[in-house]
């Protein structure tokens, strides 16, 4: 909210997780500005909050079995050389493509007592 406040012009916002997106969307929205028409929002780890959400939440989608396999070599790797150098991996990511980032789709603020919805009068 601080952004906001202060009036700093942004357009998009990537969150660390679904849920904060979800959050940021709320504020958003009742500040009455529009999802993705002035803010396209973006969450991480494709909870199933995400596809739930209203709008719909795009998020970056990572297999968190590749991740908790890394983990465990690592860790057996540290076991088993304390003095081993540390190492960077790149694991694979997807962006799910939802409502929050479609230009074409607009989320319009809530009237009072009411949850957001979708303009489809504004799809492309």
């Amino acid at each position: 909210t601080q952004a906001l406040d202060e009036g700093l012009a942004f357009d998009g916002l990537v969150a660390s997780s679904d849920y904060i997106a979800s959050g940021a969307c709320d504020v958003l929205l009742a500040r009455g500005l529009s999802i993705p028409g002035d803010v396209a929002v973006i969450g991480y780890d494709d909870n199933p909050i995400a596809a739930m959400h209203r709008p719909a939440l795009s998020s970056i989608r990572q297999e968190w079995d590749g991740v908790g396999r890394l983990l465990s070599r690592t860790v057996l790797q540290i076991v088993a050389d304390p003095a081993a150098e540390p190492f960077d991996q790149v694991l694979p990511v997807q962006l799910v493509v939802r409502e929050t980032s479609q230009r074409g789709v607009v989320a319009q603020a809530p009237e009072r007592g009411k949850r957001a919805r979708k303009n489809s009068a504004t799809r492309a």
